[in-house]
């Protein structure tokens, strides 16, 4: 998807993930089977008025997409094998959380290490002004709260101490104004990340990706459920470790207890 540049391929009258549907679909012979799922501001524009075309390969305006409205892109392989996964869409805050990282905890501890950071000026507010073709008249767009969007997951989310003025929205559509200005308050709505790494025999069980999981044994300001943004497999002769990121939105867990 990233080795060949189709510029100026048109997408009348279809929606970002109208585009992306057609774009995957064209990799079915690799097994990939696409899950797309629709935008959270609908853009359907009118032929009429704007026709958008595609710039770069597949994989970099699939992805330029998802940025534009506050997605991810990825292949997650199986289930079978010779196949995988497309997903287009937001990220899964939702489900059964996997078994917990546990520190601090003497032989119950199954992280070699494991360090946080809050970054108290990491959000951000975006503002974005759209203009009116017909009365030339410019206002200001309402941002919504993130956790309208996505499930918090931090009973003190952190507050958006620094405001962004968006440029260029003042010549694009209502819709294409609005869904850029909530990626954008949900890319930089993520103020607290942890890293560590993990020994794959003594957690017991792989730790997974783009899936929610659980922290003990921090602290009452860090423990609670996290999403694992992402994560690094190192394999060895006689050992097997995983490094691992997380993040979420703020501070104190919202619940007591964790998935052990």
């Amino acid at each position: 998807m990233d080795l060949e540049e189709r510029a100026g391929v048109p997408f009348p009258a279809m929606s970002p993930a109208a585009r992306v549907s057609s774009i995957v679909s064209k990799y079915a012979h690799y097994g990939i089977t696409p899950q797309v799922i629709p935008e959270l501001v609908p853009q359907t524009p009118m032929p009429t008025k704007r026709i958008d075309f595609q710039t770069g390969t597949d994989l970099s305006y699939v992805t330029e997409l998802a940025r534009a409205n506050g997605f991810v892109f990825y292949l997650d392989p199986g289930p079978a094998p010779g196949t995988s996964r497309a997903y287009w869409g937001p990220e899964v805050r939702l489900g059964v959380p996997q078994h917990a990282l546990s520190v601090n905890m003497d032989a119950l501890s199954n992280v070699d290490q494991l360090t946080f950071a809050f970054d108290g000026t990491a959000r951000e507010q975006p503002e974005a002004r759209v203009q009116s073709q017909a009365t030339r008249v410019s206002q200001v767009l309402d941002v919504p709260e993130v956790s309208t969007f996505r499930p918090p997951l931090a009973r003190r989310p952190a507050p958006a101490l620094k405001k962004k003025v968006l440029g260029g929205t003042a010549k694009k559509d209502g819709p294409q104004a609005y869904a850029e200005v909530v990626a954008k308050a949900m890319e930089s709505a993520d103020a607290v990340s942890g890293s560590g790494q993990l020994d794959v025999v003594r957690y017991g069980y792989l730790l997974r990706p783009r899936e929610l999981v659980g922290v003990r044994g921090a602290g009452l300001t860090y423990d609670g459920l996290y999403y694992v943004k992402s994560v690094t497999h190192n394999l060895q002769r006689g050992s097997f470790t995983q490094n691992f990121t997380l993040a979420r939105e703020g501070l104190t867990a919202r619940s007591s207890t964790v998935v052990p």
